[in-house]
């Protein structure tokens, strides 16, 4: 009876309208940029204390840099799903809101959220600059312009997860100060290096299963230079490398997630179906938040509450089964 009224009652046809403004920032996609900031606050307090593990302190000052940073992203989403003729990319929720209003929410958004980004940490809020116009101004303007071209983009996505993931360090750094560190610069060097093998190898399957499937983020007009077995293959040898280098690290988390979702990436890359590199995709950016839980437990409230929250929206709004870790077969 609960089921039937979660899925079909008429009611939740008129509340979901409320929640559009919401999704205009695309929640679903913060699973892997919180995912990215938490793994810099676990490097970070592995700095400071090799035996870290499952904080339930709560800071309001992180939950603060959190939701600004969601908010700043999300100002720059808005603007990647603008388009001068007011089509949108995709008929989701942009259908809703004129081109006129959308980018006023992004100007509103992006002023509130690097205004008290710089009040709590001028760092951060540099970085936030940066994501902001990597992602969203240099999407299709002059000179970077990687919308049409899915190996600058794979550069563009890597330096924004290394900034979110130093962003992650410098909350930790933040309120630990450096009189407390203990770590060696060359094994926090190596450890870093690591994780951003792993950050490339999912980059560059989300960018060909963008081009596969025309989600259109990557529009290449010329498909004459781009090279799908280099997205497929490079993964997994990217993924590889992280993997010795975080087992020589002793890092429990990294380690042991590449151990686990290493086997897609082998049939991504071999079969190339396009299920496995779906699965490619979904799978670690769930791992690594799942395993993230054990250091910051606190981390699985957002993550429960835009999880449900979404999968409520976009089949009361769309009739979408969306996010799901079903994949389908071809």
């Amino acid at each position: 009876m609960v089921k039937n009224f979660l899925l079909h009652h008429s009611i939740h046809k008129r509340i979901v309208p409320f929640l559009d403004f919401i999704f205009l920032i695309r929640p679903t996609f913060y699973f892997l940029i919180w995912g990215v900031i938490v793994l810099g606050m676990i490097t970070m307090n592995l700095c400071f204390d090799n035996n870290f593990y499952w904080d339930l302190n709560f800071s309001i000052k992180t939950l603060a840099i959190f939701s600004l940073i969601t908010l700043l992203i999300g100002s720059a989403f808005i603007i990647m799903q603008i388009d001068p003729n007011n089509n949108p990319y995709s008929l989701l929720e942009e259908s809703f809101y004129s081109l006129s209003l959308r980018q006023s929410i992004s100007n509103k958004l992006f002023i509130f959220s690097i205004i008290m980004l710089l009040f709590l940490n001028w760092l951060i809020a540099v970085s936030c600059f940066c994501i902001f116009y990597l992602l969203g101004i240099s999407f299709k303007q002059k000179p970077i312009n990687w919308h049409y071209n899915p190996y600058v983009a794979c550069l563009i996505f890597l330096f924004i997860s290394i900034l979110l993931y130093f962003i992650g360090c410098l909350i930790v750094f933040d309120y630990s100060g450096f009189e407390n560190f203990n770590f060696s610069i060359d094994a926090f060097i190596f450890r870093f290096l690591s994780y951003v093998f792993t950050f490339s190898s999912i980059i560059l399957l989300i960018i060909i299963n963008d081009m596969k499937n025309g989600y259109l983020f990557i529009n290449q007009k010329d498909g004459k230079f781009f090279n799908e077995l280099f997205f497929l293959i490079s993964p997994l040898f990217l993924i590889s490398i992280s993997l010795v280098v975080s087992l020589s690290l002793n890092d429990p988390l990294l380690s042991t997630a590449n151990i686990v979702f290493f086997p897609f990436f082998i049939f991504s890359g071999f079969r190339r179906f396009n299920k496995d590199i779906i699965r490619s995709i979904r799978y670690p950016i769930f791992i690594i938040n799942f395993f993230a839980l054990s250091y910051f437990p606190w981390y699985s409230i957002p993550l429960l509450i835009t999880y449900y929250l979404s999968k409520y929206y976009y089949w009361h709004r769309f009739n979408w089964h969306y996010p799901t870790f079903l994949v389908e077969d071809d």
